[in-house]
C-alpha cells in the first residue's frame, strides 16, 4: 500500500491485488469459521456465558464486518481519486463501525474468562480506538499522508484480533505452542501474540524509512 500520490508499478499492483483477495478471503473464512458459532442458533455447545451475551457479540460483530470489509477499498487509489465521496463516505462508515465494535470490546472483557488477557486485548482495543480517531482527525486536518499512515495502523489493529484467533486455530492444528502444557496459560499467551503485526506495520511505516532517509532528511514532516 503506496501513500497517497506515490504511483505504483503494474506488478505492484499485481502483488497488492492479489494480498487484497487474500486478505479478504482470510476474512469470511473468519466470519464463518469463528463469527457463526457464536450465536446459539448455530452451535448448541456454545457455553453459557456466551449465549447470555450474544446481543453484545452481534453488535460487536455486526459493527467489526463493516470495519475489516470496507477497509481495503479506502486503500484504493482508483476510489480515492475518482469517487472522493465515495471514498469519504465509506471511511466515515468504517470510523464509526469500529469506534463502536472497539467500545463494545471493553464491555465484552469485563466478563472474559482468561484473566491473563484482559490487559492484553484491553490495550490492542485502546490502540484500535486511538488510531481510528487519530485518523479522523488527521483527515478533517487534511494531513492526508500522516492520515493514511494511522488508517494502516487502525486497520491492522482490526485484523490483529482476527490474526490472534486464526493462530489459536493453527496452533490447534499443527501444536506450536505445544511446550505450554496448561491451555489457560498457552491461550493468554496468544492473546498476547497481536504485538507481532502491530510492530511490524511500525517497521515499515516509520523505522525503516527512518534508516533509510538520507542525513538531515524527516520523513512525513
Amino acid at each position: 500500500m503506496n501513500p497517497p500520490g506515490r504511483k505504483k508499478s503494474i506488478p505492484s499492483k499485481l502483488i497488492n491485488a492479489v494480498l487484497w483477495i487474500l486478505l479478504y478471503v482470510t476474512c469470511i473464512y473468519f466470519f464463518v469459521t469463528f463469527i457463526a458459532p457464536y450465536f446459539g442458533w448455530w452451535n448448541e455447545k456454545l457455553e453459557d456465558r456466551r449465549i447470555s451475551e450474544v446481543s453484545w457479540l452481534m453488535a460487536h460483530f455486526a459493527f467489526g464486518f463493516f470495519a475489516l470489509f470496507i477497509a481495503p477499498f479506502q486503500f484504493i487509489p482508483q476510489i480515492r481519486n475518482n469517487y472522493p465521496r465515495v471514498h469519504h463516505t465509506m471511511g466515515k462508515t468504517y470510523i464509526v463501525g469500529a469506534i463502536l465494535s472497539s467500545i463494545l470490546v471493553f464491555y465484552l472483557l469485563t466478563n472474559y474468562p482468561l484473566p491473563g488477557s484482559i490487559p492484553s486485548l484491553a490495550f490492542l482495543d485502546t490502540l484500535w480506538l486511538f488510531t481510528t480517531i487519530a485518523a479522523y482527525i488527521l483527515a478533517r486536518r487534511k494531513q492526508f499522508t500522516i492520515h493514511w499512515q494511522f488508517m494502516i495502523r487502525s486497520y491492522v489493529c482490526a485484523l490483529a484480533f482476527v490474526y490472534l484467533r486464526l493462530f489459536d486455530k493453527v496452533d490447534h492444528l499443527t501444536g506450536a505452542l505445544s511446550f505450554i502444557k496448561d491451555e489457560d496459560t498457552r491461550e493468554t499467551v496468544i492473546d498476547w501474540m497481536w504485538i507481532f503485526p502491530v510492530l511490524i506495520t511500525e517497521f515499515f511505516l516509520q523505522w525503516l524509512p527512518s534508516v533509510k532517509n538520507k542525513p538531515g532528511e524527516e520523513i512525513n514532516r
